[in-house]
C-alpha cells in the first residue's frame, strides 16, 4: 500500500511524539520549524523533513495535520497569506488534532469544500505521555470514505480511533468529554477537602474509591507509577509536571469548552472555570499522598495544604475552595 506524504504543523509537547510514531512507523513526514529548536531537530534526526514556510509544507503533502493551541491559532494558519487555505489543492485532507470550537470546524469545512479539499477534526485525549508511546485516543469528525482513507494513519499514532460522525462531530463530543471529566475530578476535589475540614484522611477516601465501582485509585496509582519512570526528552519528566499542563491546557480548552453558547449568538465565557481548576490541581495533590502537615484556622477551617516540592520543603498551597468559603 502506498502511504500518503505528510505534514505536520505543530510538534510540541503533543506533536513531537505524534510526528514521531508517523515516521518510525514508514510515513514521509515534513514538519514545520518552531523557536523550541529541539523537538524540530530531534524530528529532522529521525527522518523528516523541515519545511521553511507553510506553503512549502502544504505543497509536499497529501495530508496535513495540525496540533496547535486551539481555534485562533488554527484560524490564523488557514487565512494568512501563504498559508494552509492559499495553498492547498483539490484532494488534499486537512485534519485539526487540535481542542477547536465547533463553530469554526464548521465554516472551514465549507470553505476547504469549496476548493476540493477535505477538512477533518480528529481532536485527542490523553497526555504527551501517551503521544511519545503512539497510544493517543481521537475523535474524528469526517464523511464514512475520508474516515476510511485516514483511519491506518491515524493508527499510526493512536491505540483508539472512533468516528464520531460528519466534519465537526469531533471537536463536539472532545468538549463534552472534558466537560465530564474536569467537572468530575472537580467534585473529587471537593470531597477531599470535606474529608481534611471533617478530620478524616483523605487517603482512605482514595482507598475506598479504589475498590468501588469509581475506581479512583487506578489513577492515583499511575500517577505513582509514572513519576518513577523517565521518558524521551520532549515527554512529561514527571506525573507533577504533567497534571500541571493537563490542568492548564484543560482551562485553555475552556475557551472553546468552558463557554455557553447563546442561540444564534456567540459563545459566552462563564466565570471561575481557572480558579475550579487551580483547586482540583492543589486538591489533587492530597489524593496522591504528597501533602505534610495540614494547617487550620481559628474555628477548625483549613488554612492550607503545607505541600514540600523539590524547590521547597515547607511551601504552602492555599485552598480556596467553593466548601472551605462555603464553610
Amino acid at each position: 500500500m502506498n502511504k500518503h506524504k505528510i505534514g505536520f504543523i505543530g510538534v510540541g509537547l503533543m506533536g513531537h511524539g505524534m510526528a514521531k510514531n508517523l515516521v518510525e512507523k514508514g510515513w514521509k513526514v515534513t514538519i514545520l520549524g518552531h523557536r523550541n529548536r529541539a523537538p524540530v531537530d530531534d524530528l529532522v534526526g529521525r527522518g523528516a523533513t523541515e519545511a521553511k514556510d507553510v506553503a512549502g509544507l502544504v505543497a509536499a503533502s497529501d495530508i496535513v495535520f495540525l496540533c496547535v493551541s486551539g481555534t485562533p491559532e488554527v484560524e490564523d494558519l488557514m487565512n494568512r497569506e501563504g498559508g494552509v487555505l492559499a495553498s492547498s489543492r483539490p484532494g488534499q485532507i486537512i485534519v485539526d488534532t487540535s481542542t477547536s470550537q465547533p463553530a469554526s470546524t464548521r465554516k472551514l469545512v465549507e470553505v476547504f469544500a469549496e476548493k476540493g479539499v477535505r477538512f477533518v477534526d480528529a481532536p485527542l485525549t490523553r497526555t504527551p505521555v501517551e503521544a511519545e508511546q503512539g497510544r493517543l485516543n481521537t475523535l474524528v469528525g469526517a464523511d464514512a470514505a475520508t474516515f476510511a482513507e485516514l483511519e491506518p494513519v491515524l493508527k499510526g499514532f493512536c491505540e483508539n480511533v472512533f468516528h464520531m460522525g460528519e466534519p465537526g462531530a469531533g471537536h463536539v463530543i472532545k468538549l463534552i468529554n472534558n466537560f465530564v471529566s474536569i467537572g468530575t475530578v472537580a467534585l473529587l476535589a471537593e470531597a477531599l477537602v470535606a474529608c481534611v475540614k471533617m478530620g478524616v484522611e483523605p487517603k482512605k477516601l482514595v482507598q475506598l474509591m479504589s475498590v468501588g465501582a469509581i475506581q479512583f485509585g487506578h489513577a492515583a496509582d499511575g500517577c505513582r507509577r509514572r513519576r518513577r519512570r523517565r521518558f524521551h526528552p520532549h515527554e512529561v519528566r514527571s506525573q507533577e509536571r504533567g497534571q500541571g499542563r493537563a490542568l492548564f491546557r484543560a482551562g485553555h480548552d475552556g475557551g472553546a469548552g468552558g463557554r455557553r453558547h447563546e442561540p444564534g449568538g456567540q459563545p459566552e465565557p462563564q466565570p471561575g472555570h481557572g480558579a475550579r481548576l487551580r483547586h482540583t490541581r492543589q486538591a489533587a495533590r492530597v489524593a496522591r499522598g504528597s501533602t505534610g502537615e495540614v494547617e487550620r484556622r481559628e474555628g477548625g477551617r483549613v488554612k492550607a495544604f503545607v505541600h514540600p516540592t523539590s524547590r521547597s520543603n515547607d511551601e504552602v498551597v492555599r485552598i480556596h475552595s467553593v466548601s472551605e468559603v462555603a464553610g
